[in-house]
């Protein structure tokens, strides 16, 4: 953003002398302003051995700063050690991966999702997100005893 202005100067003289001059006011941005999610927590939910690609929930973020100051990237920073799930680091699309979630070990993630500006120093926010593993009926019954006796 810029600015003109346009200065005009004169004397009480007689013949009143005057001058004009014009500034120009370029306003840089500085990295104030830290991204804000756009929930405080967030939830989505996978039927377990879903395969890669599937979309579970998107995050989102704004920043108040201008140009680059204000571009966001999100990254999984937590709560996926094994990498069942990936980010878009410009869309907050979070997806399953290849890795497939399996509910009878996993009943459920708690992501930490991070958001982080493209300012100097760069500014950052976290929020969670909790993925819910949904069953299929993928495991046939298992008696209990070998022998039973009537």
């Amino acid at each position: 953003q810029s600015l003109t202005l346009t200065i005009i100067v004169s004397d009480s003289g007689t013949p009143e002398l005057s001058d004009t001059s014009i500034v120009n006011i370029n306003i840089v941005d500085v990295n104030d302003n830290s991204p804000v999610f756009g929930a405080n927590s967030y939830s989505g939910f996978v039927i377990e051995g879903t395969g890669m690609g599937h979309i579970v929930t998107v995050v989102s973020a704004t920043d108040a700063d201008a140009g680059v100051n204000g571009v966001i990237g999100f990254q999984i920073t937590g709560g996926d050690v094994l990498g069942h799930f990936s980010i878009n680091s410009a869309t907050g699309d979070i997806a399953t991966t290849s890795i497939q979630t399996d509910r009878e070990t996993t009943s459920h993630f708690s992501l930490t999702i991070t958001a982080t500006d493209n300012g100097t120093p760069p500014r950052q926010t976290t929020t969670n997100v909790v993925v819910i593993v949904n069953d299929t009926n993928d495991n046939k019954p298992i008696f209990s005893q070998t022998a039973f006796f009537i």
